[in-house]
């Protein structure tokens, strides 16, 4: 091996290295199936891990709708792909807003996904949600969260009576010299994220490590509630910041 070849092997170990490759699942009929019990401590330890996109989901739809949201209306009343900076989103306690981080952020709760968001865009967070409920409710049997209290400890997540919303960024270069979102935890029980480019970056034993990409699947984060629901159970398990 020549000494180029060598150095550029040595570069690509290391850069290797610098980012944190988290463990894969895939949920099959409902369960979440991780490859091996040491997949599951190592999940459950980070706070993190990926989650295969299922095959009967096309996430195209919703990231289109991340590259228009944000835009000027069109005048059209049935055009719900642009125009959101303006609309008001009345009956969401949430709405839109624009972030002193280069963030621009609309988040709705899931009982107005239809009366705000174009037909396709919907049918994909719905699809989302109940995999997103599926990964939930299997971190919980991975965590042993009694099966009883569960429903309770959600406000009823699988009937859909407990707060479940999606959050749109989109993240713009050149406004200040913060780049992207601030560090921070979630406040519920877990998260679900899609996103198509890198720059997803984790705290992890006290150091920030970016993420590795991993194709075809969605990061999953466990969030504060999840970690206070745990507490004092045999199972280790981390909130995330990112």
């Amino acid at each position: 091996m020549t000494d180029t070849a060598q150095s550029q092997q040595a570069q690509r170990g290391k850069q290797e290295e610098a980012h944190l490759i988290l463990p894969a699942a895939e949920v099959d009929a409902g369960t979440l199936r991780f490859a091996t019990a040491d997949d599951t401590e190592r999940a459950l330890c980070i706070g993190a891990f990926n989650v295969a996109v299922p095959e009967d989901l096309d996430v195209r739809a919703g990231l289109d709708f991340c590259r228009t949201f944000y835009k000027p209306g069109t005048g059209d009343p049935a055009d719900r792909h642009r125009g959101h900076r303006e609309h008001g989103h009345p009956a969401s306690k949430l709405g839109y807003e624009d972030r002193p981080d280069q963030v621009e952020q609309l988040q709705l709760e899931s009982f107005l996904w239809q009366e705000y968001l174009p037909d396709e865009v919907t049918a994909v967070l719905r699809r989302m949600r109940q995999l997103t409920l599926d990964v939930l409710y299997g971190v919980f049997d991975a965590a042993w969260v009694p099966e009883a209290d569960r429903d309770l400890i959600t406000g009823g997540a699988p009937q859909d009576t407990g707060l479940c919303y999606t959050t749109v960024n989109h993240y713009r270069a050149g406004l200040s010299d913060r780049a992207g979102i601030v560090e921070h935890s979630d406040s519920g029980f877990i998260t679900t994220i899609c996103t198509d480019q890198p720059g997803y970056e984790i705290l992890h034993e006290g150091h920030w490590l970016p993420v590795r990409e991993r194709p075809g699947h969605f990061t999953v984060n466990l969030d504060d509630q999840f970690q206070g629901v745990c507490a004092g159970m045999r199972t280790r398990v981390s909130k995330i910041v990112v």
